[in-house]
């Protein structure tokens, strides 16, 4: 098992940091922190997050993590996601996210889903999966973006490539505008040296 939490500046100095940590009462809270494996910073823009990747048990695999941001114009924003891969070959993912923007009505908000399965033989591993999201007020209030695909990754285990091929559907819904679907369509290889 991988369990990492971390909290970034991205203005202050690890230096600066580490001598405000140590002229102050929160010394004792900076070597509790070094032991949990976090760092703390006391400014606007920084983050956290918490991640795990490991073998659960029952044939399961997970990978998971969660995230929290505060940074310019956005008040907060959360996200986090899940991946479960079952010794069978199938999986599924899970995803979500909401910013709470400080300007104006609009607070972004995503959530993604995708079922697939891992064929093990042949050549390799061919991976098949369907992914479906949602994100609604992104760019304008009351914008609908959904996105659906499907797609195929062919693993070619003596030469350590990938041949992959997927297609997504793209619809966006606004109000008093209209707006064509895209239909994109990937192709390609990735070759490891």
């Amino acid at each position: 098992s991988n369990m990492s939490v971390l909290l970034v500046s991205k203005k202050m100095a690890l230096r600066t940091l580490y001598q405000t940590l140590l002229d102050s009462d929160l010394a004792r809270l900076h070597v509790i922190a070094q032991q949990w494996g976090i760092t703390l910073v006391a400014e606007r823009k920084s983050d956290v997050a918490a991640r795990f990747s490991g073998d659960v048990g029952a044939g399961l695999k997970v990978a998971a993590g969660v995230a929290y941001a505060v940074n310019g114009n956005v008040d907060s924003q959360v996200n986090g996601s899940v991946s479960v891969l079952h010794d069978s070959g199938f999986n599924v993912t899970g995803a979500v996210g909401q910013q709470d923007l400080d300007v104006g009505t609009r607070d972004p908000f995503f959530w993604y889903a995708k079922l697939g399965y891992i064929w093990s033989g042949g050549i390799g591993d061919t991976a098949f999966a369907i992914d479906y999201t949602q994100a609604d007020d992104v760019a304008v209030l009351d914008d609908e973006f959904t996105a659906y695909g499907a797609f195929v990754v062919q693993h070619i285990d003596n030469l350590g490539a990938e041949l992959y091929l997927g297609v997504r559907n793209h619809e966006l819904d606004r109000t008093a505008q209209e707006f064509d679907d895209i239909v994109a369509v990937l192709g390609g290889a990735r070759i490891k040296f």
